[in-house]
């Protein structure tokens, strides 16, 4: 008779059989759900959960065939669990890009992602013209963890009257090659020049096929030029408060936070901007924004080089004050930059 060690022996090769076969199965019945799981399952399992499994098996897949025979930047693995051709580079799994804050120190908190990374806001959707920029985002398939070939680029086109490079390249109006990392981030500087039309759009496509997509990967940055109506100006003043602290100065009380966030708001103040200005603050809301014919700039920099200067708020052309959530302590530099929304009106 068998020694009960023997017998557990006996049983580890089995149990790893039961195991992997109860894997493989549970894998193949999420790639058949993809993203549409039934109602039942995940009022058991929940949401979230289903989306953890979901991404560890498309880990599994894209270890198991990391080759990319139709160059679309998904990997042979990922195409076969998200169900597309790995051969068709337009038969890939849908794709998001998310555009990510720029700003030194400074947030938006209702714009934070779940992986920790922050949302570009409003106010960096606007371009002061011969101002250059760096733009950071993050490509995803499907919003999984699976990573793009090592060496994989992307062609990157912009429209007329913009200027684009890789970061730190010469900036150009051609089309360039942009490297992707491997955990799908990429960066590259902008800049609008005077004959700039207001609204722009760069455009990325796969540098393999050599155009531009309609599907998977292509996308479109927005933005607008605005021109500067004098040179900036820096803050004469900078009051730190707390969350719902009253003001020394002027006497009223910094805005609450969401969530009970206790980050301290600094209080921008500056001299008027020019002879019709009068006092005021808060930024302008989304309607306003884009009608505005003109408006005032708020910037922070993590340092005084041309390059390091981000949009953290767009207040009414009559705004002397400007409330900013910070991160950090000290905060970075600011300056204000008083501008226009068209060439005519600048010149």
């Amino acid at each position: 008779m068998a020694s009960p060690r023997c017998l557990l022996l006996a049983a580890i090769p089995a149990a790893l059989v039961v195991t992997a076969a109860v894997y493989t199965a549970l894998g193949l019945t999420i790639r058949s759900y993809g993203q549409d799981p039934p109602d039942w399952l995940i009022a058991r399992i929940t949401s979230e959960r289903y989306e953890r499994w979901r991404d560890s098996y498309a880990l599994v897949c894209d270890a198991l065939f990391p080759g990319d025979h139709d160059a679309d930047g998904a990997s042979d693995g990922l195409e076969w669990f998200e169900q597309t051709d790995p051969r068709d580079p337009e038969s890939m799994p849908g794709s998001s890009n998310r555009w990510l804050s720029a700003a030194p120190a400074t947030i938006d908190r209702n714009a934070r992602y779940d992986f920790d990374e922050y949302q570009r806001s409003q106010a960096e959707d606007n371009f002061l013209v011969n101002q250059r920029r760096r733009i950071v985002g993050k490509l995803r398939f499907n919003d999984s963890t699976v990573g793009f070939p090592r060496g994989f680029q992307l062609r990157f086109e912009v429209c007329e009257g913009w200027l684009a490079s890789p970061p730190g390249g010469t900036l150009s109006s051609k089309p360039f090659l942009l490297p992707v990392a491997r955990d799908g981030t990429i960066a590259f500087d902008i800049e609008p020049a005077e004959n700039a039309p207001v609204r722009v759009a760069p455009l990325w496509s796969y540098s393999e096929v050599q155009r531009l997509s309609s599907s998977g990967l292509a996308a479109t940055l927005g933005g607008w030029a605005v021109w500067p109506r004098q040179p900036s100006i820096t803050p004469t003043s900078i009051e730190k408060l707390l969350p719902g602290q009253v003001s020394a100065v002027d006497g009223k009380p910094a805005p609450l936070h969401l969530a009970g966030e206790k980050s301290p708001v600094y209080r921008l103040r500056w001299t008027a901007p020019g002879p019709a200005a009068a006092p005021g603050s808060a930024a302008m809301d989304a309607e306003s924004l884009a009608k505005a014919a003109e408006a005032v700039m708020v910037e922070a920099a993590a340092s005084t080089e041309p390059d390091a200067w981000v949009p953290i708020a767009i207040c009414d052309s009559r705004a002397t004050t400007c409330d900013v959530l910070l991160l950090t302590d000290p905060p970075p530099h600011f300056r204000i930059t008083p501008f226009r929304r068209s060439s005519a009106a600048a010149n």
